[in-house]
């Protein structure tokens, strides 16, 4: 009786035929991360979606799959080339992971790790931290606002009996 007015029937969801279509995209994306081993988030596919994940998926995605596989490409460029340049065998082609922005996080937590260990130099510290080594730097720090190893204790009297 509606319809007879001159009014159309116009579908406002998806019929049950269209919801297996967007459930079959969405496996079909699923198996297309699972082969090339991409993790989800990384794409934008519905799930434990929040920013701790896709980080986490980012940088885990990096060092597990992009990097390796990056490596192994300049290693055979590596050979490809010392044939004809007679490159010697100590010369390596490796991806820079200090400039990867996605490993930033991580590298953060490594740096903090790294000072707040209290048995290294400071060049030692330094130098795992990727930088050149500071003048001054062959000494221990200790806490006790941190002076040198040797400093600690040098005007404290002797205790009274």
């Amino acid at each position: 009786m509606i319809l007879d007015g001159g009014l159309k029937w116009q579908g406002m969801s998806f019929s049950p035929r269209d919801m297996e279509f967007v459930s079959g995209k969405r496996l079909s994306q699923l198996d297309v991360c699972q082969v090339l081993r991409v993790p989800p988030q990384i794409i934008g596919i519905e799930g434990s979606q929040t920013f701790a994940n896709y980080e986490q998926a980012r940088a885990a995605f990096y060092e597990d799959e992009v990097i390796p596989m990056v490596n192994g490409l300049l290693s055979e460029l590596l050979n490809f080339l010392r044939k004809d340049f007679k490159l010697p065998p100590a010369y390596k082609l490796i991806v820079d992971a200090d400039g990867i922005t996605a490993l930033e996080p991580r590298r953060a937590e490594r740096n903090k790790v790294i000072d707040g260990l209290t048995s290294l130099k400071v060049d030692e510290k330094r130098a795992a931290m990727g930088y050149e080594s500071a003048e001054g730097g062959d000494v221990i720090l200790v806490d006790s606002n941190k002076i040198p190893l040797d400093m600690a204790g040098a005007d404290i009297p002797p205790l009274a009996p």
